[in-house]
């Protein structure tokens, strides 16, 4: 709970200054908390490993610790990368991220399973709703704060306060994710061989056509949230709004997002996560229309409107994407499973921040928008019309499953 007051999939911008641009805009980066995270090539070998142990807990807290470590240089490294020249400042942070992100990426699988361990399929919703939405009601007033100190400290003592006072949020998350109980589970010894298995994951993806088809309507959809880091940016751009907004728009999507939540556990426990991932998609493709409409029409009050449906898309879209990887697949290879889920889609989050850069600066962001709408509806289309909703599938069955239909 504590540690969604800073969520992975949150956009962080870091201003690093710096003599201002020919075109009179500081030099501004934003890092994408959702570029790397959960998302690592160990996945796949990680995968194998978890579903090995009979517990996962061991895992989670060590990771976990490596994991939060960077909060607690963010808070110093802050004055450091002040004194440095512009190029070494942003790839220090972002080396700092990455190993923030990639960490999280080794720890989702034995996190996830064990979850999945302690959480019937029946309540899950409703757990990481009403666990995301504890965080969310904290983050409004952590986005408060943020705002406060944004506007009333000088850089860079601002975004030190801001940092630190993550790193005691993360941290004491920890201290409760310490407070864990899992029980051992016995681990059946066919099909754990290290030789093979690269082959069971060939076999997976070759075989189980509907966790095949959904993961490249992921990959579509992915690359349809490539706006997502960038829409703070171009309000500020577009309209000379100040710095401080960031802080306002932050809460906007932390409000939106907890009302989201609220909503979207339950409905997704009733009616399946399948659909929560659509009708968030859905909603998503209104922000970006909406988005595309200020690009053309003097609207600075539908940017407002687009970190609402942001903040209620975006929850819809964690939660369900969280749930339905644990619902492909049978029970002793789920571990797997939400392996290959995390890491085949992860290029596509690294590729689209990076698609939505060069697209901006070639053509604007009115043309990144529409891209990133139309990958958007096109992942919504593919997840529709060509993907079944597992809950409702029999287990023996999934194996022989061809793309289409819908679920009940």
């Amino acid at each position: 709970m504590l540690f969604s007051c800073l969520a992975p999939g949150a956009p962080i911008p870091g201003r690093f200054p710096g003599p201002p641009h020919p075109r009179g805009k500081h030099f501004t980066v934003d890092i994408h908390c959702h570029l790397l995270t959960e998302r690592a090539e160990a996945m796949f070998r990680e995968a194998g490993l978890v579903e090995r142990r009979p517990r996962k807990y061991p895992l989670v807290i060590g990771l976990g610790a490596l994991e939060r470590l960077p909060y607690l240089v963010l808070p110093f490294a802050v004055f450091w990368l002040n004194g440095l020249p512009r190029a070494s400042a942003v790839g220090f942070f972002i080396l700092l991220m990455a190993w923030k992100s990639t960490s999280s990426g080794i720890v989702a699988i034995p996190w996830q399973e064990m979850i999945a361990k302690i959480i019937p399929v029946s309540h899950r919703g409703r757990f990481f709703g009403v666990s995301q939405l504890s965080g969310q009601v904290i983050g409004v007033a952590g986005a408060a704060l943020a705002g406060l100190l944004l506007a009333h400290f000088a850089y860079p003592l601002n975004f030190a306060l801001c940092f630190g006072a993550s790193a005691f949020g993360v941290w004491l998350s920890y201290f409760f994710l310490s407070q864990v109980r899992e029980p051992a589970r016995q681990v059946p010894p066919e099909g754990h061989a290290r030789g093979q298995y690269g082959k069971r994951l060939l076999k997976i993806l070759r075989s189980d056509a509907n966790f095949r088809t959904y993961l490249v309507s992921r990959w579509f959809s992915y690359l349809g949230g490539m706006a997502t880091g960038f829409i703070a940016l171009y309000a500020v751009i577009k309209y000379s709004l100040p710095d401080s907004t960031a802080g306002v728009f932050t809460g906007i999507l932390f409000a939106a997002g907890a009302v989201g939540y609220l909503v979207w556990g339950p409905l997704g426990d009733r009616l399946g996560h399948k659909h929560v991932m659509e009708l968030s998609a859905l909603l998503w493709a209104a922000a970006l229309g909406t988005a595309l409409a200020t690009a053309f029409f003097p609207m600075p009050w539908g940017l407002y409107l687009v970190f609402v449906l942001l903040g209620v898309s975006s929850a819809g879209n964690l939660l369900s994407d969280l749930s339905m990887a644990m619902e492909f697949g049978p029970e002793g290879e789920r571990p797997t499973y939400i392996g290959l889920a995390r890491s085949l889609t992860g290029p596509a989050l690294f590729i689209a921040p990076l698609l939505a850069g060069w697209v901006i600066q070639s053509y604007g962001y009115a043309v990144m928008f529409s891209v990133s709408l139309l990958f958007c509806l096109t992942g919504l289309w593919m997840l529709r019309q060509a993907v079944q909703d597992p809950r409702f599938l029999e287990r023996g069955a999934i194996s022989s499953l061809k793309p289409g239909g819908k679920s009940p």
